[in-house]
């Protein structure tokens, strides 16, 4: 993940026909219906970035820290709209 505050040496894993990205450190979601901080972790804007930067399709966010959950839930943490 290039232009990742946490580390450039950060992997994903991208599913394309699953349409599933797996993922550690980038985005960790919170327990259902907790709120995000603001501002929003820069690490998971940097994820929202790539992901539409390289125009990935993605339905499914696997992190490697906490539980599965849609891409919206990412969106929702940073504060923005897919």
């Amino acid at each position: 993940m290039a232009d990742n505050p946490h580390h450039d040496g950060l992997v994903l894993v991208y599913l394309p026909k699953d349409r599933i990205l797996i993922q550690a450190d980038a985005f960790t979601p919170l327990a259902p219906n907790a709120s995000y901080p603001t501002p929003p972790n820069p690490f998971s804007v940097n994820l929202a970035e790539m992901i539409a930067r390289h125009r990935m399709t993605v339905d499914t966010l696997l992190p490697l820290h906490g539980r599965k959950v849609t891409l919206t839930e990412l969106h929702k943490a940073i504060g923005r709209t897919p």
